[in-house]
């Protein structure tokens, strides 16, 4: 797709979700390059605001940093809300973390329901609060990103038969 063509499909704004770091970083410079403005979120400010000088120097956009720790089960509302009156035309669902260390049992439960939050609601919600946009301006998209670990998992060791047991 021509450089005009993905702008004018998918842009001018593009939302990116986990946009600190890895992926959603990689996806915001990508972006920026092709010219279009982004809303960046994420829960370190620190490093969206150097992020956003970055992207806004070198390509000439404009990029809107949005903490938001989407965990929170209002924050993917309040980040579609955020948007309202801008043309947003992709929206980039990357945010998410996962547990590797130790039984399931193990883990905190809040921490497991951060984790649930933020990788099964946060995407969800912000589909259900942009889609009606995006259907309504009649181009765009939304691309969710995920772990191969949903796929095939990783044990921590082997079950044996003894172990299976309850």
């Amino acid at each position: 797709m021509a450089e005009a063509d993905f702008t004018q499909r998918y842009g001018p704004v593009a939302v990116v979700t986990g946009a600190s770091s890895g992926i959603g970083y990689a996806f915001a410079e990508e972006l920026a390059a092709r010219g279009l403005d982004l809303v960046v979120t994420a829960r370190r400010l620190d490093r969206l605001e150097e992020l956003a000088a970055r992207l806004t120097r070198q390509h000439g956009v404009t990029v809107t940093p949005r903490p938001s720790d989407l965990a929170d089960p209002a924050a993917p509302r309040r980040l579609v809300d955020f948007t309202e009156g801008m043309n947003v035309g992709l929206v980039i669902s990357n945010a998410g973390f996962g547990l590797r260390r130790g039984p399931h049992e193990t883990h905190n439960a809040a921490t497991l329901t951060a984790l649930l939050m933020l990788n099964c609601h946060a995407p969800s919600a912000l589909a259900h609060g942009f889609i009606p946009r995006l259907r309504a301006r009649g181009t765009g998209g939304i691309i969710f990103t995920s772990s191969v670990e949903g796929a095939i998992g990783a044990p921590i060791r082997p079950l044996t038969p003894r172990a299976r047991r309850w």
